[in-house]
């Protein structure tokens, strides 16, 4: 019986090893390397934005949060680290399942959607991250669509697997 109890026991401690490991890879995920990443990736293709870092909602929420700033277009750029690939994977689906009218991208990361007026918000997933881009302008048509989706490629180049 004692013998029985280790053997079940074993697959369970295994299983906590790896929801804490799993826990503490999301938790100290280095939001300030990933920003540094994100700025000087952009910064090269396009020097004239500006590049700011914003507050999360919540004190204590593990987000990045960024904008891009031009004369008339802000930028919006939330980068979300997750506990693993499936939970990232997961919060992106959720996401996209809210706007029937989602499109598919297939070069964003491990998988992209763009979704909302004009296809305006970009979502992705690249490993456990995901990442969420938008832009506001005065008017939005098809040249300021490619501009976020442009900044999109560059951060979806930017971050690590």
């Amino acid at each position: 019986m004692h013998k029985m109890k280790s053997i079940v026991m074993i697959p369970v401690l295994l299983l906590l090893v790896n929801a804490v490991t799993a826990f503490g890879q999301a938790s100290n995920t280095d939001l300030s390397q990933l920003s540094r990443l994100i700025e000087m990736a952009t910064k090269e293709t396009m020097p004239e934005w500006k590049y700011r870092i914003g507050e999360p909602v919540f004190k204590g929420e593990h987000v990045l949060i960024a904008s891009f700033t031009s004369a008339d277009k802000i930028i919006k750029v939330s980068v979300l680290p997750h506990a693993s690939r499936g939970e990232a994977e997961r919060a992106l689906h959720d996401f996209v399942r809210r706007d029937k009218s989602h499109k598919k991208l297939d070069d964003f990361g491990d998988e992209g959607f763009s979704r909302g007026f004009a296809n305006s918000q970009v979502a992705f997933r690249k490993g456990n991250l995901t990442v969420y881009v938008s832009i506001t302008a005065d008017e939005v048509n098809k040249e300021v669509v490619e501009i976020n989706k442009q900044f999109t490629k560059l951060i979806a180049l930017a971050l690590p697997n």
